[in-house]
C-alpha cells in the first residue's frame, strides 16, 4: 500500500511538473506574441524564401554528399573535398531541423511541435550555425596551406582531413554555450521567437554560474571575430598566393579549387555580416533597430545553408558535367519507359 500511494504522489508530481513545464513554455510564447509577422504578404515572402532554401539543401546538400562518396564528381584535392562533405552534413542537419520547423511556424503562424522539440531546434541551431563558420575556415585555411606548400601537402590524406574536421566539431560541442545547454538549461529558459520563427533561450535566464555565463559571452564574441578575422586574412593571402603561383609557373595553377573556397567563403561572409553589424551596434552603441531588420538579419543567415550546391556547380566543372551526364542518363530512361517497344523513329522505312 505504501509503495502504491508513493507511486501515485510521484505521478502526480510528475504530471504537475509537465503541466507547469508547458505553461510556462506558452507564457514565454505570448509575451513574444507582439513580434509577430502582422502582414499576410510578409508571412508569405519568408515562408516562400525558406521553401527554396529548404529544397536548395535537401537536394543540393544530398546530392553532393551522393557526388563526393560515390561518384568522385567534385575533382579537387581530397582535403577540401572531406571539409566539402562536413559542410553539406552541417547543411542538412540545419534544414532539417531549423529551416523546415520554421516554415511549418510561419505557415502556422505558431509554434506547433512542443517543448522538447523546440529544446532539440534551439540546440542544433547553437551547434551547427557556428560550426558552419568554424569548417569555412579549415576549407579556406587548407587551400591556403595547399597552394602554398603543393609537395608537402600532396601526401595528406582524407583520414587526416576527416580528423581534423572531426576536432572541429568536438571543440564546438564543448564550447561553454553548449556547456550550458547540456547541464543548465531549462523550461524558463527556453521560448518560441517570433523574430525568427524559431526557438532560442535566454543565457541570463539559465541555472549557470555566473563565471560560466560570462565566459560563454565572451566565448561567442571571440569566436565569431576570430572566424570573420580567419576568414577574410587567409581569403586574402590564398588570392596572393595563387597569384604569385601562376605567375611563377606560368598560369599552371588550377584556379577552380581557389575560386570555389573563395565564394563559399564570400556566401558565409554576405549571409552573416548583416546579423554581426545590427547585433554589433544594438550592444556596443544602444542603436534601436525593429523587428523586420532583425528579422531579415535573421532569414539572412539561411543563405549559406543553400548556396554551396550552386557555388560548385558554377566553379567545379567536373562536378557540372557529372550532374549534366546523370540527368541525360535519367532523361533517356524515362524516355525508353514512356515510348512502346518497336516504335522508335523512323528512318529509311524501318525502326531504329
Amino acid at each position: 500500500t505504501t509503495t502504491l500511494s508513493q507511486r501515485c504522489r510521484y505521478q502526480v508530481r510528475e504530471r504537475e511538473t509537465m503541466q507547469h513545464n508547458y505553461t510556462t513554455f506558452h507564457n514565454k510564447v505570448n509575451n513574444y506574441y507582439t513580434e509577430r509577422i502582422r502582414s499576410r504578404d510578409e508571412r508569405y515572402f519568408w515562408t516562400l524564401y525558406n521553401i527554396i532554401v529548404a529544397l536548395s539543401s535537401l537536394l543540393g546538400d544530398t546530392t553532393i554528399l551522393i557526388a563526393t562518396i560515390k561518384w568522385k564528381a567534385i575533382k579537387l584535392h581530397r582535403v577540401i573535398v572531406v571539409v566539402i562533405q562536413h559542410l553539406a552534413v552541417c547543411d542538412l542537419l540545419l534544414t532539417t531541423f531549423h529551416v523546415i520547423p520554421t516554415i511549418i511556424s510561419l505557415i502556422a503562424d505558431d509554434w506547433v511541435f512542443g517543448q522538447s522539440l523546440c529544446h532539440l531546434q534551439e540546440t542544433v541551431d547553437w551547434l551547427c550555425f557556428p560550426m558552419t563558420g568554424a569548417l569555412t575556415c579549415v576549407l579556406t585555411l587548407s587551400k591556403l596551406i595547399i597552394v602554398k606548400f603543393p609537395l608537402k601537402t600532396g601526401t595528406w590524406s582524407r583520414k587526416r582531413a576527416h580528423v581534423v574536421c572531426g576536432m572541429v566539431w568536438v571543440l564546438n560541442v564543448v564550447s561553454p554555450v553548449h556547456v550550458i545547454h547540456i547541464f543548465y538549461t531549462d523550461s524558463d529558459t527556453i521560448f518560441f521567437s517570433y523574430v525568427s520563427y524559431s526557438c532560442n533561450f535566454d543565457l541570463s535566464l539559465t541555472r549557470a554560474p555566473g563565471w560560466l555565463q560570462k565566459s560563454a559571452h565572451i566565448s561567442m564574441l571571440v569566436s565569431l571575430a576570430v572566424v570573420f578575422i580567419i576568414l577574410a586574412l587567409s581569403s586574402a593571402l590564398l588570392l596572393f598566393e595563387a597569384r604569385k603561383t601562376a605567375m611563377r609557373q606560368r598560369a599552371s595553377l588550377r584556379w577552380q579549387g581557389v575560386v570555389t573556397v573563395i565564394m563559399t567563403t564570400a556566401v558565409f561572409i554576405i549571409s552573416w555580416c548583416p546579423n554581426l553589424l545590427v547585433g554589433t551596434t544594438s550592444l556596443t552603441l544602444s542603436v534601436h533597430y525593429n523587428i523586420s531588420t532583425w528579422r531579415t538579419t535573421q532569414f539572412l543567415l539561411n543563405l549559406n545553408i543553400m548556396a554551396n550546391f550552386f557555388v560548385y556547380t558554377l566553379t567545379v566543372p567536373s562536378f557540372r558535367e557529372t550532374l549534366r551526364s546523370r540527368f541525360q542518363t535519367a532523361a533517356g530512361k524515362v524516355g525508353q519507359l514512356r515510348t512502346p517497344p518497336g516504335e522508335g523513329i523512323r528512318h529509311f522505312g524501318g525502326v531504329t
